[in-house]
């Protein structure tokens, strides 16, 4: 007060004029806003009791330490391909993810794990999308296209094969499109991709304008500068999710299939690799059935969740399910629910077959994930189920952590490594 009657009485003045009202007031003012927080945090405490508001939502901003490392991150910004609220899970290293579901003002009562809002996850994806519908729906683009070993893969590995030159179309600013080999499907009267899936362009081709990017192994995975601080899962997951959205016909047999199963959530997703795979010498034998289910125990155990969705290659599997499902509610797509023959990715030619597109994209929508991901399709709805609930949820792999694809090496421990 002595400073502005002796040294600067103006800029008292002008300032009274500006904030107008005394420090009376001000006062006054400060008072009731520090009651208004406190009643609001009194009613968040409440209503968290109650469990009716997620406690996600409360906690999402909250900086923790992470145990390992000694740093410390928010849990909004982990570094690359590390989550977790303190960011203690990396997915190139941990076979399960599994973050504590207890609510902590009851610690006695189990709740289902709920993804936080992540605003900063949400703008970028967006961002990602609005660049993509870009560069597809601009015609005058060159286009990028890929040939691809049709014959010989299945449907996830080709979708994993074409993250790199989607990744390439990207970067150069180009159209994405698949080549001109037809897929062949189990729906006669529709054998191409566009029968599930929404289509890629809407650009007439001209083959003028379109070069090709082939070989074995195209060239080292990287990320586009500006999404690299959100790691590899993150892009490959949001990338497949964007080119493998179902299209309307997709989406109305998808939720025919959901009232037909009782589907309700939350609910495990189970899917069980066999075939080949587990005549191949080279690979850690096959679990048992007996082995998946003692994982769903933990899920339900740790989450209280007792019904799964089942997708499978091996028919004998759904033959033993009731010896091994007690406490549990098991259901899975049926060949007269689809009404077509169920084949499962015949090779060679290599067969686009409903029933797998379908059992891939309702594990994509479980809440909780037991699968090997040695296994492309495994790999594939847990990319798919990460990019469709917008964060990372509870997941158990009974082989190896996630890993890239092409070039990346694991020790599976009962073989020297297993090529990605």
């Amino acid at each position: 007060k002595l400073v502005c009657q002796r040294a600067r009485p103006w800029s008292c003045e002008r300032r009274a004029v500006m904030v107008g009202f005394s420090s009376t007031d001000r006062r006054s003012r400060l008072l009731m806003g520090t009651l208004l927080v406190f009643i609001l945090f009194t009613s968040a405490i409440i209503l968290i009791y109650l469990d009716i508001l997620p406690t996600d939502r409360i906690l999402e901003f909250t900086v923790e330490s992470s145990a390992e490392s000694g740093c410390m991150f928010s849990a909004n910004h982990c570094p690359p391909d590390v989550f977790g609220r303190a960011c203690d899970h990396d997915v190139f290293r941990s076979l399960r993810y599994l973050p504590d579901p207890l609510n902590p003002f009851n610690a006695t009562k189990l709740s289902n794990f709920d993804c936080p809002y992540d605003l900063e996850n949400t703008k970028r994806i967006s961002e990602l999308h609005n660049r993509l519908d870009a560069l597809q729906e601009s015609c005058y683009r060159r286009v990028l296209t890929a040939l691809t070993p049709y014959s010989v893969n299945g449907f996830a590995t080709i979708m994993h094969y074409l993250t790199f030159p989607m990744t390439e179309a990207y970067e150069r600013g180009h159209i994405f499109v698949l080549n001109d080999i037809p897929l062949i499907s189990d729906l006669k009267d529709c054998p191409s991709f566009s029968c599930f899936f929404e289509k890629w362009t809407n650009c007439e081709v001209d083959k003028s304008n379109k070069f090709s990017l082939h070989s074995e192994h195209p060239y080292p995975y990287r990320i586009p500068n500006n999404f690299r601080e959100k790691g590899t899962f993150w892009w490959k997951s949001q990338l497949l999710s964007y080119y493998l959205t179902p299209n309307k016909k997709m989406e109305q047999l998808l939720n025919q299939l959901k009232q037909n199963l009782g589907w309700s959530h939350p609910i495990i997703g189970m899917h069980i690799r066999h075939g080949e795979r587990c005549s191949d010498e080279n690979l850690p034998p096959c679990k048992a059935i007996s082995h998946y289910f003692e994982e769903a125990t933990i899920l339900k155990n740790q989450y209280g969740v007792d019904r799964i969705f089942l997708a499978t290659d091996d028919p004998s599997v759904k033959k033993q399910i009731l010896d091994h499902a007690k406490g549990f509610k098991v259901v899975w797509v049926t060949e007269s629910m689809l009404n077509v023959k169920l084949i499962v990715e015949k090779r060679p030619p290599m067969d686009f077959s409903l029933a797998s597109i379908v059992d891939l994209l309702l594990l994509s929508h479980t809440d909780y994930l037991i699968t090997g991901l040695i296994s492309n399709q495994g790999r594939l709805a847990l990319e798919l189920m990460f990019a469709h609930h917008g964060c990372l949820r509870p997941y158990i792999s009974v082989d190896i952590p996630w890993c890239s694809h092409y070039g990346h090496k694991w020790d599976t421990g009962s073989v020297k490594e297993f090529q990605c």
